[in-house]
């Protein structure tokens, strides 16, 4: 498991230094080998040993990072990164379900757990997402480039298009529908897909980094604080509708009532409802 969470690991990072779109793809191919072999669906783990491999005693399953990280917690990592690129969530699912097993340990053990933690990290995060279009031996792609690796940006995400080279974007949001501008390589910051004003100008692309990384964090405690009300409304109107469910059992509200109250109920439920789900798929 630790080797094929590494290379993928490396996979991400060529592709981030070359462009090169062939990178990406055997990432992918890589990533589903190895949930498929590894992800065991009905305990809800990653276990070192493949299902193909010789039956065994006890199937092994490290999970402490120690000098080298822990093949469980590099793969849960690498999946949220593919997520993000991919845009496809299902990279995520195993990633997530085991960052809540680890819940405890991490609690218990942070100093045997630095990669858990990490990736925990990340996924509570709204990672930085930069696309870079362009010749990649070209000086201004190379001088954009240049800017997202000379500053330390947590979480980040980096792909790029080399125009030189077949475009091959599909299955990668942040690369698709995005071109050079005025015929110059062109970098895109985004958020959740969602891209600032593309620029030429590495002075420019140095100052919408931290903007926007500065402005993410606002943004996800604006949309929890939504969450926690709109659950706490949802407790309120279940409350309601069971004490009117009660009133009219006992006799004391008549059947126009009742079904004019119930109905209300289900409304407001059905909407805040809908604003919930909405809600947990924009808040990493």
């Amino acid at each position: 498991l630790e080797d094929y969470a590494a290379v993928i690991d490396g996979l991400l990072a060529l592709h981030a230094a070359t462009f090169e779109p062939r990178w990406l793809a055997e990432a992918r191919l890589l990533a589903d080998t190895m949930v498929e072999e590894f992800w065991d669906d009905s305990e809800k783990v990653f276990y070192d040993t493949g299902r193909r491999h010789e039956t065994l005693f006890l199937r092994p399953r490290d999970i402490f990072d120690n000098v080298l990280p822990s093949g469980s917690s590099n793969a849960s990592r690498v999946l949220l990164r593919l997520a993000v690129i991919t845009g496809n969530r299902d990279y995520a699912r195993p990633a997530i379900t085991m960052l809540r097993s680890m819940r405890n340990m991490m609690l218990e053990y942070p100093s045997g757990m630095a990669n858990w933690l990490c990736a925990l990290d990340f996924n509570f995060s709204t990672p930085v997402e930069i696309a870079v279009i362009g010749p990649r031996d070209d000086a201004g792609t190379q001088a954009l480039v240049s800017v997202v690796y000379n500053k330390f940006i947590p979480n980040k995400i980096v792909v790029g298009r080399d125009t030189t080279l077949p475009a091959q974007t599909e299955g990668i949001p942040l690369l698709e529908q995005r071109d050079m501008v005025d015929g110059r390589p062109t970098a895109y910051v985004c958020e959740n897909y969602s891209c600032l004003q593309p620029t030429t100008d590495p002075e420019e692309l140095r100052n919408k980094i931290p903007s926007l990384h500065r402005k993410a964090p606002a943004i996800r405690l604006q949309l929890k604080r939504r969450l926690i009300k709109v659950e706490k409304d949802l407790l309120f109107l279940r409350e309601k509708r069971k004490r009117t469910v009660d009133l009219y059992t006992n006799g004391e509200l008549h059947q126009g009532s009742y079904v004019e109250r119930i109905s209300e109920c289900d409304k407001q439920t059905k909407i805040l409802e809908t604003e919930k789900m909405d809600l947990l798929k924009r808040i990493p």
